[in-house]
């Protein structure tokens, strides 16, 4: 008999416990939905995804895909800025064209791309494999303007929009 008064006894904290959980989720899930409707909060998480989660992928990705690849003596270019300084310049860029909408955006992000490649067609001369390093960089590029795009999304909202609804 006792028994069976604990288990009813255990049965109803259990259903407070799990009524005031969903009621503490509900409250969180709304809190972070103001957080997000705020456009500075947007802004702030749209260029840390594009600039910091952006910068830090990408630059994995490119030794991770050039590993194996034999590569000869690499000259000097002479070249101050280096890769880093190139890719925080361009996602911000992207991300505020991206972010404000301005027509032509992807579109220039592709030239972009176009023009680094072209410019750094022969930078490698030493370079064995020459058609696996063009797609490493390739692929580089196109990580980075990825999380150009996605953070000007996350900027101006549409992100947040899609995930509310």
């Amino acid at each position: 008999f006792a028994s069976v008064a604990s288990r009813r006894r255990l049965r109803r904290v259990m259903r407070n416990v799990r009524l005031q959980f969903d009621a503490e989720v509900t409250e969180m899930k709304d809190l972070v939905f103001r957080l997000i409707g705020d456009p500075s909060i947007r802004w702030i998480i749209g260029y840390a995804w594009a600039i910091i989660v952006g910068g830090i992928l990408t630059h994995w990705l490119v030794p991770a895909l050039r590993r194996g690849i034999p590569r000869g003596p690499q000259p000097d270019s002479g070249f101050p800025p280096g890769p880093w300084t190139v890719g925080l310049f361009e996602q911000v860029f992207f991300t505020t064209a991206v972010a404000f909408e301005l027509q032509g955006a992807i579109v220039a992000m592709f030239i972009w791309m176009t023009a680094k490649m072209v410019a750094h067609w022969n930078a490698e001369i030493n370079t064995l494999n020459i058609v696996p390093m063009r797609l490493s960089a390739l692929l580089g590029n196109l990580s980075s303007l990825f999380f150009a795009l996605t953070g000007g999304l996350i900027c101006n909202g549409k992100v947040w929009a899609a995930i509310a609804a």
